[in-house]
């Protein structure tokens, strides 16, 4: 499974302090951590309505000086400043996000056609109606314009949008059942979902969020937005891929308790 740190996020107030008080070291040593625990990429999000590209292309710069290599899942809702992004990068990471209806998907997949840049796609569900069948009908029209625009429908990860069971006990379910129906439709699809969203809200939140990796992993998600800063997330995803991996899942396994990834309490 593709690890995406979600530690780097203006929404945290650490970060949001690092930013405002130009503490680069605190950035810096935050995703250096990441990375050390087995996370592919590190998800940059800036929290902020204003200056969102001056900080994300801060970030982008101060970070990948200090890590040569990093991949990037540049985390903003404005196409513009995405696509000013990219170029700043000097890996090729994940876009995060397009989405079918408010005309991001038009704009960056076109400029993203001929790049290495892998794309979140979220399955946003109208309101009103049968939830899966809502996430399925983004489905279809997300892939209908990567296929207008002549992007590789394996470049994208497509997101359920898994939600929290403090507001929608069934959202596991709903979930599950969207993974199913999208793999039935088009079985190479990639998923990924954000994975503390399930505990938004709710008391003793690791147990929650270590259950949810753990069932998403079994389900074949192929990546996950997590903190790989936490044991019970890490742990969870080699246990699920040791059960449903085959031997390599296994040897995976073995190797994070050897390294001392996996431990017990």
């Amino acid at each position: 499974m593709l690890i995406i740190g979600e530690r780097l996020n203006g929404a945290s107030k650490k970060v949001a302090g690092a930013i405002k008080n130009g503490d680069d070291g605190y950035l810096c040593s935050l995703a250096a951590a990441q990375t050390g625990a087995g996370a592919d990429l590190l998800d940059i999000c800036s929290g902020l309505r204003d200056g969102d590209l001056e900080v994300l292309g801060h970030m982008i710069s101060v970070i990948q000086k200090r890590l040569p290599g990093v991949r990037f899942s540049v985390d903003t809702p404005d196409p513009k400043v995405m696509l000013a992004c990219l170029p700043l990068c000097d890996t090729p990471g994940m876009i995060n996000s397009v989405t079918p209806d408010d005309g991001s998907a038009g704009i960056i997949l076109p400029a993203a056609k001929d790049t290495g840049w892998m794309i979140t796609a979220l399955l946003l569900s109208k309101d009103g109606g049968d939830p899966v069948e809502g996430r399925l009908s983004a489905f279809k029209r997300l892939m209908d314009t990567a296929e207008k625009c002549g992007i590789d429908p394996e470049r994208i990860y497509f997101d359920p949008m898994v939600r929290s069971i403090a507001v929608s006990p069934d959202s596991f379910a709903v979930f599950s059942e969207t993974v199913r129906r999208v793999r039935a439709e088009y079985p190479e699809a990639r998923i990924i979902c954000g994975v503390s969203n399930i505990s938004y809200g709710m008391p003793c939140r690791r147990a929650l969020n270590r259950a949810f990796i753990t069932a998403a992993a079994a389900l074949g998600v192929n990546a996950a937005i997590a903190d790989p800063l936490s044991p019970d997330i890490m742990s969870g995803i080699y246990a699920a891929e040791a059960l449903t991996g085959g031997e390599d899942g296994v040897m995976r396994y073995i190797e994070a308790c050897r390294e001392g990834v996996i431990v017990e309490s």
